[in-house]
């Protein structure tokens, strides 16, 4: 026992180990998404079995999921959600819905797989996973209200796909289904989710309120991200996904603002990076070597048609509600819906819900089938999302917007720094004399970043830009003022939903 163990972990080593490497070969020589260098190479480990680790339905859910999704709920923006809400929610709670019973039906209808397991293919295939596309738009400087829309329908098409699959699941092992008993459990799955890890959070910033330790506050959100999914699923049967994300959010935003100084801010989101990239690393490695290549090959016709049959559906479901919204005056870019479309790629969820799977009939088909299309949403998808995004010209930044990013992200934390040396006097914690030299340095370098940024304001489009883009943050900040206001009682529900929408009216108008 002791030494299975042992070789286990060693194992987790030297597949991390083979993570850094490839990072490195991929980053500095072969021009290849990192994820997907990932997959194929834990393809040919799983050939010639160099390692004995198996990836199950408990690791991903129990070990990988909770710190994936807290990762990236943390580091995400309630006002960018706020702003992008109904596209985000109808694609993450409507288009899993569509693409869930038209993949079920068109499979059953093409391939003869009975209907209601056809329906349960279509809801373990439906949740995207947008890693590898949101390393590209990060590398790229992508729009980040796309980036938002994408990572966000993500973030929460998990917890939908996966109540999907219970209830569907349900209905195979019980033979019994009522609509409404199904919109029910829906419902109170995922809203219980979202209370359970609203609650966590909020102890838990309240937590890190308290004290000024990064060590413990970055422990503390470790915990909070393991603790979340595991009370919601284990102690209340709700949503562990919409638990992890409300936690995650809370702490991100609410939490960033109100309980983390600066140094804490820098140890939690650096801790966070880092756990991101031992997860993924691992993650997409095991899906390469769980991948069984050979059945993969003897169902090619099947995965053939899946294929095909998933990027109908995923089509179909996001042109269907970028048109309905759109029609309702809603502003989206027509480039962004096909990047939206194609960047539908699937990953570690379809692999976990799979592997989840009790003895069923189809068991063996469906499974072989999500892991060919899982393969080729990965490969296929991920390798041509750059090509799409250089085609659809959406990112277009000359060399003197390049370094007015560069410039602006300088004057910004200058002026931050510049607070906070005059937060550290007040408090008594630097001396006079050490706060005129610190703050004579500060002022040197602000001063020579803003000539060459009004050297650079001279560029009309720049300048517009830049002045738009200001707005627009000034814009949701007056609308957060206005709710806080009323939440502590100094603005009536009457008055605030004038001034609310004023202001969206101003953000249309932006549009």
């Amino acid at each position: 026992m002791a030494l299975d163990m042992l070789a286990s972990q060693m194992d987790f080593i030297i597949l991390l180990t083979i993570s850094v490497i490839i990072a490195i070969v991929v980053k500095k020589y072969i021009k290849l998404p990192y994820t997907i260098a990932l997959v194929l190479f834990g393809i040919v480990i799983g050939f010639f079995k160099l390692t004995h680790i198996e990836l199950t339905k408990e690791m991903i859910f129990f070990f990988f999921l909770p710190p994936l999704l807290f990762e990236g709920a943390i580091h995400f923006d309630l006002n960018h959600l706020k702003e992008n809400f109904k596209l985000i929610g109808s694609l993450a709670f409507f288009g899993i819905i569509i693409s869930t019973f038209v993949t079920g039906f068109l499979m059953h209808w093409l391939t003869g797989i009975e209907l209601v397991y056809a329906l349960l293919f279509g809801a373990i295939i439906s949740p995207t996973d947008p890693i590898s596309v949101l390393a590209l738009f990060k590398k790229f400087g992508v729009n980040k209200q796309l980036s938002t829309i994408v990572e966000g329908e993500s973030i929460f098409n998990d917890g939908t796909g996966i109540v999907l699959f219970t209830i569907i699941l349900g209905l195979i092992e019980t033979g019994h289904f009522s609509a409404l008993e199904a919109a029910k459990e829906f419902i109170v799955v995922s809203a219980g989710g979202l209370v359970v890890g609203i609650i966590l959070g909020y102890f838990a910033f309240q937590f890190c309120k308290s004290i000024e330790d990064n060590t413990i506050e970055v422990l503390i959100t470790l915990v909070l991200a393991y603790a979340s999914f595991i009370v919601a699923e284990h102690t209340f049967h709700v949503s562990g996904v919409m638990a992890v994300v409300a936690a995650g959010m809370l702490m991100g935003n609410t939490g960033r603002r109100l309980a983390m100084g600066p140094s804490v801010r820098i140890a939690i989101f650096s801790f966070w990076e880092i756990m991101a990239f031992i997860i993924n690393s691992l993650i997409f490695i095991l899906i390469g070597l769980r991948i069984p290549v050979t059945q993969v090959a003897a169902y090619g016709y099947q995965i053939i048609i899946a294929i095909l049959v998933i990027l109908a559906a995923r089509a179909l479901s996001v042109y269907g509600i970028s048109w309905l919204l759109k029609a309702f005056r809603y502003p989206l870019d027509a480039r962004w819906i096909h990047v939206m479309n194609w960047g539908g790629i699937r990953g570690s969820i379809p692999i976990a819900l799979i592997l989840g799977l009790p003895a069923i009939a189809y068991r063996e088909q469906l499974s072989v089938i999500v892991y060919g299309c899982v393969l080729f949403s990965l490969v296929v998808q991920g390798m041509t999302m750059q090509p799409l995004i250089t085609k659809l010209k959406i990112v277009k930044r000359t060399k003197e917007e390049k370094d007015y990013e560069y410039l602006f992200a300088k004057r910004v934390a200058l002026n931050q720094m510049e607070d906070e040396a005059r937060k550290l006097k007040r408090e008594g914690r630097i001396s006079d004399e050490k706060y005129k030299d610190i703050d004579k340095k500060i002022v040197a370098d602000l001063s020579e970043v803003n000539k060459k940024i009004n050297k650079l304001d001279v560029r009309k489009d720049i300048y517009h830009h830049r002045v738009s883009e200001v707005w627009h943050e000034l814009l949701l900040l007056k609308k957060n003022i206005y709710m806080e206001l009323a939440n502590e009682g100094f603005v009536s529900e009457e008055n605030l939903a004038r001034l609310i929408s004023e202001v969206d009216k101003k953000l249309d108008e932006e549009h």
